[in-house]
């Protein structure tokens, strides 16, 4: 694993990234969102047109659910969450459920996933097939070396895994007592509701004890992935002031508990984890399998790659490739970026 700049670099790099593809994400109804979009209908490819476009900021204006700058409202989220959205015009009922996603997709992205492609969408490139570079030696002797695949075990004591969440609990658990607000004030001459209240008090006070009913045990051993046996263990060995915490806010108690618990248990895992390597091994075509494809923009054309091109999400990562290409020292690389993974084989 290599990484040529620092965390903080690249945190700000993405942010800054992130604000951009915000700021050029769509937010509002207009008839430029809509103009241009193209996704299938059966086995037909639709594009819409100006016209069509128009007519749907008019359907939603019409509706009122949206305002005059093309902003969604909450009458548009009503009618859709009760099924009961006004019908589009005849023309566009045939595209009736695309026009919806397309208008989900302006505050709910994830809702056009599959489903449209922008009548400007760049030419996309495939990386199908590993090129001359896989064929080099360096890179069989180095895939020899590290594509043995391996299982790993862990291996806790529950007296230990009980001892540790104990002494957490005790040590870091601090859960914010409930609280309201009691409000008196005494009214005005006069009998009707308008009459004005003269003096008003507000104080807060603690809740002493809460009343409604939890299953502790039961609900820490879900959240904790525990059985109801070890949780018992666990709160029968806190301190008895810890437990009392409880009753003040017991959403709060059973939530925080499970959080040590699960640090602790996170803790284990890292201090007793055991890799074993098997006789079985990763072929190349882990780098094919997928057949990921990318627009012309986000695909840079690598020199020393074993593939064709490298996939980037992000100009650090395209940088990376720019200068695994124009080291003296690398004959042959190859990179997987997922966001902000990179397995790099130098």
């Amino acid at each position: 694993m290599i990484a040529n700049e620092s965390y903080s670099t690249f945190v700000d790099d993405l942010q800054k990234e992130t604000r951009e593809a915000l700021r050029k994400r769509p937010t509002q109804a207009t008839v430029a969102y809509f103009e241009g979009k193209t996704f299938m209908v059966g086995t037909e490819r639709y594009t819409i047109s100006s016209q069509e476009a128009a007519s749907i900021v008019s359907y939603l204006y019409d509706n009122d659910y949206t305002d005059e700058k093309g902003n969604i409202l909450s009458a548009y989220h009503n009618d859709m969450e009760k099924g009961t959205l006004a019908p589009l015009s005849k023309k566009l009922q045939p595209i009736s459920e695309q026009v919806h996603r397309l208008i989900q997709g302006i505050f709910d992205p994830s809702a056009l996933e599959g489903m449209v492609e922008d009548g400007n969408d760049k030419a996309e490139v495939v990386n199908e097939k590993l090129n001359e570079n896989a064929s080099k030696e360096e890179f069989k002797r180095l895939w020899a070396e590290i594509n043995h695949r391996y299982v790993y075990t862990v291996h806790y004591d529950s007296e230990e895994l009980i001892k540790k969440s104990v002494a957490a609990i005790d040590n870091d658990l601090t859960v914010t007592p409930l609280k309201y607000v009691v409000t008196t004030g005494q009214q005005g001459e006069g009998t009707d509701f308008d009459s004005r209240v003269e003096t008003r008090r507000q104080e807060m006070r603690e809740v002493s004890t809460s009343n409604v009913p939890y299953d502790l045990v039961g609900d820490i051993a879900r959240g904790a992935t525990l059985t109801r046996r070890t949780v018992v263990r666990i709160l029968k060995g806190i301190l008895p002031a810890r437990l009392l915490l409880f009753k003040n806010n017991p959403e709060e108690f059973i939530r925080k508990v499970i959080k040590i618990i699960k640090e602790q248990k996170a803790t284990m895992i890292v201090e007793h984890i055991s890799y074993n390597r098997t006789e079985q091994t990763y072929d190349t075509d882990i780098f094919t399998q997928e057949k990921s494809r990318q627009t012309v923009d986000k695909a840079y054309p690598a020199k020393k790659h074993i593939l064709d091109y490298v996939f980037t999400d992000s100009q650090g990562e395209r940088k990376f490739a720019e200068d695994m290409d124009s080291a003296a020292e690398v004959c042959v690389y190859a990179m997987k970026c997922q966001r902000a993974k990179c397995a790099i084989m130098k």
